[in-house]
């Protein structure tokens, strides 16, 4: 992982509002004053339930529509409690309709909690290493190329090579290696015993179970070996218990085979390789840099349980780690990031997670990855980011803006953390990712602070066209102007308006992108291991919204390489 999903966020972002001068035909280039629609509101960004007070011009009574999340709500609501809404970023409007079918509308973003406390964040990811990256029979029985049975056998018989001791004589060769993640509750009740006996810990939920042949001239020596993988907060520990049992050829021997310790053989096996492609396959994703020296680091969690499933997978849960730099806050929304926490959607519950075809995965329940967004927004990263892209540059300089309108913007700033959530029935998409920025709409001399709210859809997996990782659909575009602190004004409602009727023509631009961008994180990356590297070559992505409020799982494909000698 590398951590740098961030920037695709961002440019949804950007891409929204450059994107506006696509649309700019000259039939759109009017410019409306300022409607009679005003709204003078009291409301704060994040709160434990959805609620706003507002009043506007007696003339609109009777014509003022509340809308939230874009279905009609009564408008008492707001004056109680609030509409009953799930936890997230919802977006609250009023719209009038005038004659001739022109509507104004003018809205807010709020945070809806339960919230997360960013200085404990919830367990809510998982490294899983799938059965295919530790063995896959080929088709002569042996173990199949490019993976971690095919390593360990090559590096067996490297290092037992010259091996010659009586009285089983000269060492020949490995056959039948097999590796198997296995559930506690398969193990055999003798060996299952003594596993959790000897745990240092808690009832193991699982083995990595090596079994093996090692042939010599006067006999067979078959082992099998229990690998325990047991976390602590940073580091991953390997508990390693081996039994042996000799079958000489020749029995007149048989009483020095006692003598035999299975430990000394497995002492010549690639032991090290083997808990050294343990620990690096569940190895902790580096932490991911933000602003001002902070950093978003991963550890285990050592109180949750590892999960097991016979000869598919084993999956260890870890969760995030805000660490502060010695400069401080650099940006607004750091200033602002100890009074909006990231939403807390809640823990799916506990569902096997069935086959995995891939090697490698990372699964991310929706906490996770709203406590990252938390913390880039915080830290300044994605404004830093946003800068970066020089949107508002780019969107000022186009022909037809500085030629033919007098509208120009300033940086786009973001006031809220973006928030991913699960999608609607009605907009068919896996997910949905809410943004808000702030910008400053200058027009001649006159100058208005704004907010632009955006949200898009996620569509991965059979939605996903071909070729392409995820959908990603403009759900909602909306831009109210904020002439002084507590009123909302409606502004270029036409250009906007005009732009999202329009919203499809860069569906395939911003799905294009995300790919693109997803590649660059995931493809081509490498996990070192001792003597080898897994080199991914291929990674897709799979999400579920049940159980609520879902997950996103990211398939790594790839193979061990040995690395020259």
């Amino acid at each position: 992982m590398s951590g740098r999903v961030e920037y695709w966020l961002a440019t949804v972002v950007g891409l929204a509002l450059v994107a506006l001068h696509g649309a700019l035909l000259p039939g759109l280039l009017n410019h409306f004053g300022r409607d009679s629609l005003r709204v003078e509101f009291a409301a704060r960004p994040a709160a434990e339930a959805l609620q706003a007070r507002a009043t506007w011009p007696a003339g609109l009574s009777g014509r003022v529509q509340l809308v939230v999340d874009n279905r009609p709500t009564p408008l008492e609501t707001l004056a109680g409690p609030g509409p009953n809404v799930a936890p997230g970023m919802h977006r609250v409007e009023w719209r009038v309709r005038y004659r001739g079918g022109v509507e104004r509308r003018v809205g807010i973003t709020q945070l809806v909690g339960p919230f997360q406390d960013p200085t404990s964040m919830p367990c809510a990811l998982r490294i899983i290493i799938g059965q295919s990256f530790l063995d896959r029979p080929d088709v002569d029985g042996k173990p199949a190329a490019g993976t971690l049975a095919e390593l360990v056998s090559d590096l067996v018989a490297q290092q037992m090579s010259g091996f010659d001791r009586w009285p089983i004589g000269r060492f020949r060769g490995v056959s039948d290696l097999r590796m198997r993640w296995q559930n506690i509750d398969d193990v055999g009740l003798s060996s299952r015993r003594k596993i959790v006996r000897n745990a240092s810990h808690n009832r193991p939920a699982g083995i990595l179970r090596t079994s093996l042949v090692m042939r010599f001239e006067d006999g067979e020596v078959p082992l099998w070996i229990a690998v325990i993988p047991q976390p602590s907060e940073y580091s991953l520990r390997l508990h390693t218990r081996v039994e042996a049992e000799l079958d000489l050829d020749n029995r007149i021997y048989q009483w020095l085979a006692d003598l035999f310790d299975g430990d000394d053989l497995i002492s010549q096996l690639a032991r090290r390789e083997l808990d050294k492609a343990l620990i690096e396959g569940f190895a902790l994703p580096p932490p991911i840099e933000l602003q001002g020296g902070q950093r978003l680091a991963f550890a285990y969690c050592p109180d949750q349980p590892i999960e097991v499933a016979t000869g598919q997978y084993a999956a260890v849960p870890m969760r995030l780690i805000a660490q502060a730099g010695q400069s401080g806050p650099v940006s607004a929304g750091a200033a602002n990031s100890g009074a909006i926490m990231p939403v807390a959607l809640g823990t799916p519950d506990a569902v096997g997670l069935g086959p995995i075809a891939a090697p490698l995965a990372v699964e991310f329940e929706l906490d996770a990855i709203n406590g990252i967004l938390h913390q880039l927004w915080g830290s300044g990263f994605l404004d830093q980011t946003l800068r970066a892209a020089r949107l508002s540059g780019r969107f000022n300089s186009d022909p037809l803006v500085r030629d033919l309108l007098s509208v120009r913007i300033g940086q786009l700033g973001l006031t809220l953390p973006p928030t991913v959530q699960a999608g609607s029935t009605d907009s068919g998409e896996d997910f949905i990712l809410g943004v808000e920025a702030a910008v400053s709409i200058r027009d001649g001399r006159d100058a208005t602070d704004a907010r632009l709210f955006g949200s898009v859809g996620l569509g991965f997996g059979d939605r996903a066209p071909a070729g392409l990782i995820a959908r990603l659909t403009l759900t909602d575009l909306a831009l109210t102007c904020h002439p002084r602190p507590g009123r909302l004004e409606p502004c270029y409602g036409n250009l906007v308006a005009a732009f999202r009727d329009r919203a499809g023509d860069i569906h395939g631009v911003l799905s294009r992108r995300f790919t693109e961008l997803f590649e660059d994180i995931a493809l081509g990356r490498t996990i070192d291991l001792e003597t080898a590297q897994f080199r991914i070559d291929r990674a897709s992505v799979h999400t579920s919204r049940s159980p609520a409020p879902g997950r996103v799982q990211v398939d790594l494909h790839g193979k061990l390489i040995r690395n020259p000698r």
